[in-house]
C-alpha cells in the first residue's frame, strides 16, 4: 500500500509540474511579410508588460499610463502591441516587414496585481523558396539547377535516371547571401559523353522543411527527314493535375514560344499556327507530344523543350531535333558551289574571247574592201551591120556609132 502510495505522488507530482510550465510557442515569420507574436494573459486592472530578444529588453508598456516605449532604434516603426487589447488580456506583438535579424528567441514578461507571467516565444524568419530552374547550359556540356532569395540556406541534391557512377556523379555547386541575408544556390552536374537518353532530377529543400521543390529533366534526340511530319513525346506523370505545359524552339540561342496549354481551361495559345499542334483530348491527361508539319531542313533544326509544371514541381523534355535532306537530293556543299561557280567563269571568259576575234576579223575584212574602189568596165556587144530585123540589129552587126 506505502509503495502505491508512492507511485500516485510521484505521478501527481509530474502532471502538477507539467501543467505550470508553460510551452515554448513556434512561430515562422515569412521574410519581408508582418509578423504576430502571440502573448495571452489573465485580464487584470494592473498590467505592466515587457518585450525582450534574447537578453534585449526593446519594448515596455504600462496599462493607463501612455503609449509603448521601444528601446532598440532597429525595431522603430515596426514593433507594436494593440494597446486598447491591453485591458482584455493580449499583449501580443506585431513585427513589420520582418528580416533574417528578427528570428530568435523572445520573452513577454505580464506583470498584474494578482501574478507574473512568461511567455516565451521561438522566432523563426523564412524567405520560402518561389521559383527552381533546370536547364542545359548553353555548350550543352552539363545542366545547371538553381534558385534564387532564399533563406535560411537550402539543400540540394541531384539524381538520374539510369543512375549513374558515383564518380560521374560530382556536381559543382556554389551558395552565396546578399545584403539582406538571402542566398542563391547554382549547380551544374556535367552531362555524360554516352550522349542523351538520361532523366536529371534536381531536388531542393528549405533548412525547415516546409517545402521541397524538384524538377526533373529528360535529354533525347530525333533525325526526322525534311517534307515530312514528326511527334515529339513530352508526358507528364500520371494522374497529375493543374498543370501547364509550354513547348518552346531555340536555335542559336534564340528561344522563342511555340505554344502554351493551360489543364484548368484547357485553353491553348499556338504562336506556329498550322505549323505545330497539340492532341486536345491527349494533352488533359499529360500526354503533350507535340506534332510538327512539313519539316525544313534547317528552319526547323534545333532544340525543342517541354515543360509541364504546377506551383513546386516541373517536368522538362528536351529533345535536338536534327532535320535530314531526303535521300538522293542533297544540297551542295561549299566546295562543290565554288566549284560550279569557276566553271562559269570560264564558260563566260571564253565566249567573250570568242565574240572578241570575230569581230576583230570582220573588221579587218572590211578595212580591206574599203580601200579597193570597184572598176568601171565598159560592155561592148558587137553586132553584123547590115542585118536588122525589122529595123532592130542583130547580135552579129556592128555597133553604129554616130
Amino acid at each position: 500500500m506505502a509503495g502505491g502510495l508512492v507511485r500516485a505522488c510521484v505521478c501527481l507530482w509530474i502532471l502538477t509540474t507539467a501543467d505550470c510550465r508553460t510551452p515554448d510557442i513556434q512561430v515562422t515569420c515569412t521574410f519581408a511579410q508582418d509578423c504576430l507574436l502571440p502573448c495571452i494573459f489573465e485580464p487584470a486592472s494592473s498590467v505592466n508588460v515587457s518585450w525582450q530578444q534574447q537578453e534585449d529588453l526593446f519594448l515596455t508598456f504600462r496599462l493607463g499610463a501612455g503609449p509603448e516605449e521601444l528601446l532598440l532604434p532597429s525595431y522603430a516603426d515596426r514593433a507594436s502591441l494593440f494597446e486598447e487589447q491591453v485591458s482584455h488580456g493580449n499583449a501580443s506583438l506585431q513585427i513589420k516587414q520582418t528580416s533574417t535579424q528578427d528570428r530568435g528567441r523572445y520573452r513577454c514578461t505580464v506583470s498584474t496585481d494578482r501574478a507574473v507571467e512568461d511567455t516565451i516565444v521561438i522566432v523563426r524568419v523564412e524567405a520560402p523558396l518561389r521559383s527552381l530552374t533546370l536547364e542545359i547550359t548553353g555548350d550543352c556540356r552539363a545542366v545547371k539547377c538553381s534558385s534564387q532569395d532564399v533563406y535560411p540556406a537550402p539543400h540540394l541534391s541531384w539524381s538520374t535516371e539510369p543512375s549513374l557512377q558515383p564518380e560521374l556523379l560530382r556536381p559543382s555547386t556554389h551558395m552565396a547571401a546578399n545584403k539582406l541575408g538571402l542566398y542563391s544556390v547554382e549547380s551544374r552536374l556535367n552531362r555524360p559523353k554516352t550522349g542523351s537518353g538520361y532523366t536529371y532530377t534536381c531536388t531542393i529543400k528549405t533548412s525547415y522543411g516546409s517545402q521541397n521543390w524538384m524538377a526533373s529533366l529528360r535529354d533525347t534526340e530525333m533525325r526526322p527527314t525534311e517534307g515530312t511530319q514528326v511527334t515529339i513525346p513530352c508526358t507528364a506523370p500520371r494522374n497529375l493535375q493543374n498543370f501547364t505545359l509550354t513547348w518552346s524552339f531555340t536555335r542559336q540561342r534564340q528561344l522563342s514560344i511555340i505554344l502554351t496549354y493551360d489543364s484548368l481551361t484547357r485553353h491553348v495559345t499556338n504562336h506556329w499556327g498550322k505549323r505545330a499542334h497539340l492532341d486536345h483530348n491527349w494533352a488533359s491527361s499529360g500526354d503533350g507530344s507535340l506534332h510538327l508539319q512539313d519539316l525544313g531542313s534547317s528552319a526547323q533544326t534545333g532544340m525543342y523543350i517541354c515543360m509541364i509544371s504546377t506551383p513546386r514541381t516541373k517536368y522538362l523534355t528536351y529533345t535536338s531535333v536534327n532535320v535530314s535532306a531526303i535521300s538522293g537530293v542533297s544540297e551542295p556543299d561549299e566546295r562543290v558551289q565554288k566549284g560550279r561557280e569557276s566553271r562559269l567563269w570560264l564558260i563566260c571568259i571564253a565566249v567573250v574571247a570568242v565574240a572578241l576575234c570575230v569581230g576583230a576579223v570582220w573588221c579587218v575584212k572590211k578595212k580591206d574592201g574599203d580601200s579597193h574602189p570597184p572598176a568601171e568596165t565598159t560592155e561592148m556587144r558587137q553586132f553584123t551591120a547590115g542585118h536588122r530585123e525589122n529595123g532592130t540589129p542583130q547580135e552579129s552587126s556592128p555597133l553604129a556609132v554616130a
